[in-house]
């Protein structure tokens, strides 16, 4: 695993009280700020749950669960923080920032925070659709739930649809949000009976096949695809063939992004994984071209998990 989802998932596992010793608290946005208002945080951060606790039993009891949540919070971050840390609290993203970021005896790199915010600033798009390429047995599937994951921590009205039917969250909120799909029909009226759907739809090599089944998925799914944006989905379907020419033409043509799985593999550690977001693809030579970013993936446990062998179906034409 990088440095990067290290660090990710070490957050990750303090919020959830699984590691103690590091006392249980993490100061994710202390790396953004410096001096006084570094202090501040730090003084307030340290005492925000007696101030929950005071607030429960005297006030309304109305406070975020997290300190970074706060209006105090942000103004402190909007006024002394780093040009990335004001820049999150203007685009609505500094929760996803502080829970997305290291631990304080972490270096934080801020070419790797741009590119995250500017990966979750594309998932808010209605319309958005990353075509997964990669060879079997990859972690395409991961990647793809756990960018459904930052979707869905960062945007609350948004759900899940799957047909990945051995998912299930470790927070019950998650699996609430999470709706297994197993064909067109499904997967549009879970679009129409929501505000914002992103859609993670694993094995469409088998039904939407660019040699056995461009008639099929011009016939049927071609509306989904074209209208998404209508329908306010974001779609990230997987397939197989690295020169993508297991897609379908439509698949194609409609592609956001092309996201190609990548797996560096070790004897004695664990392998690494990442994806890389290309903006075209040449459909003569079947190369990804024009890469506009790179991102390291950590697994998607602690946070959710699913049978890796499951055989997932859709049905295009249904």
């Amino acid at each position: 695993m990088t440095e990067a989802a290290l660090a990710a998932a070490e957050a990750r596992e303090v919020f959830e009280g699984r590691l103690t010793d590091n006392g249980g608290l993490t100061y994710p946005l202390a790396p953004y700020l410096d001096g006084d208002p570094l202090k501040r945080y730090v003084r307030y951060k340290r005492r925000y749950q007696k101030i929950r606790e005071y607030d429960r039993e005297h006030g309304d009891g109305e406070l975020p669960r997290r300190f970074e949540a706060t209006g105090y919070c942000q103004r402190l971050v909007m006024t002394h923080g780093s040009i990335e840390a004001r820049r999150a609290v203007q685009q609505g993203q500094l929760e996803l920032l502080s829970y997305m970021t290291g631990l304080t005896n972490r270096e934080v790199n801020l070419s790797e925070t741009r590119t995250l915010m500017r990966l979750i600033t594309e998932l808010r798009r209605p319309g958005f659709m990353g075509l997964f390429v990669g060879h079997t047995d990859n972690g395409k599937t991961n990647t793809a739930l756990w960018l459904a994951l930052l979707a869905l921590i960062d945007q609350q009205d948004l759900v899940l649809a799957t047909n990945v039917t051995t998912l299930e969250w470790s927070e019950a909120a998650l699996n609430e949000r999470t709706f297994f799909v197993e064909s067109k029909t499904e997967l549009k009226e879970v679009c129409e009976a929501n505000d914002g759907t992103i859609a993670v739809i694993d094995e469409l090599s088998v039904q939407a096949n660019a040699q056995t089944a461009n008639y099929d998925v011009n016939e049927h799914f071609y509306e989904m695809i074209t209208f998404k944006s209508k329908l306010d989905l974001r779609f990230l379907p997987i397939f197989h063939r690295t020169d993508v020419k297991d897609s379908a033409p439509a698949f194609r043509q409609h592609a956001t992004y092309f996201l190609e799985q990548k797996r560096e593999e070790h004897e004695l550690e664990d392998d690494e994984y990442s994806v890389s977001f290309y903006k075209e693809h040449d459909d003569d030579t079947g190369e990804l071209e024009n890469e506009v970013m790179e991102i390291p993936v950590p697994p998607l446990q602690p946070d959710g998990d699913y049978n890796p062998d499951e055989q997932a179906t859709f049905s295009i034409s249904n």
